[in-house]
């Protein structure tokens, strides 16, 4: 490992991430039509954050992204909602893409070698299922992608988890 990744050694709590299981996130996303992927997107994007060790701007985008995306749907019938759901799009691309950033940030600070999907192929899906949201289709590539970004981020504190059990760089075995 390259000693400028070196993680710092932690005397406090080690970093950790929460699993966050794809099927149930999924299943409990359609359960409450979305709703619960939200919450727990928050989550994800609030651990990344704090493990990331970097100034971001993600935490405005997620109210921007809320704002745009309850706004657009309550005032569809008028001329604000049909200008707000656009501007949804994009603000949640730029989420999408600064959560990601965040994530592959606390990847190389770590060390963390747990496969995931580039950010190219989730910023793909989730274009892709805005792009068919308008014939319902879109709910496929969108379920496809929460799944893969819960699966990566599950993935991810695995190995966080193990690694701290075994007291490897960066944590004290306890």
């Amino acid at each position: 490992m390259n000693p400028a990744a070196q993680p710092p050694t932690y005397a406090a709590a080690p970093p950790t991430l929460e699993r966050m299981d794809p099927v149930t996130t999924v299943l409990l996303g359609v359960v409450t039509l979305g709703i619960y992927p939200l919450v727990k997107f928050w989550q994800a994007i609030t651990q990344y954050r704090a493990l990331a060790g970097s100034p971001t701007n993600v935490g405005t985008l997620f109210g921007a992204y809320l704002a745009c995306t309850i706004g657009g749907a309550l005032l569809t019938g008028i001329l604000v909602g049909f200008l707000l759901i656009p501007a949804g799009y994009v603000v949640g691309w730029l989420l999408l893409g600064e959560t990601l950033r965040l994530r592959d940030q606390v990847r190389q600070r770590y060390g963390l070698a747990a496969p995931v999907h580039d950010a190219g192929t989730h910023k793909g899906m989730w274009i892709g299922g805005q792009v068919l949201s308008w014939i319902v289709i879109g709910i496929v590539p969108l379920i496809m992608q929460a799944w893969w970004f819960f699966g990566d981020h599950t993935a991810l504190a695995a190995e966080l988890e193990n690694r701290r059990r075994a007291g490897g760089p960066g944590f004290d075995a306890r």
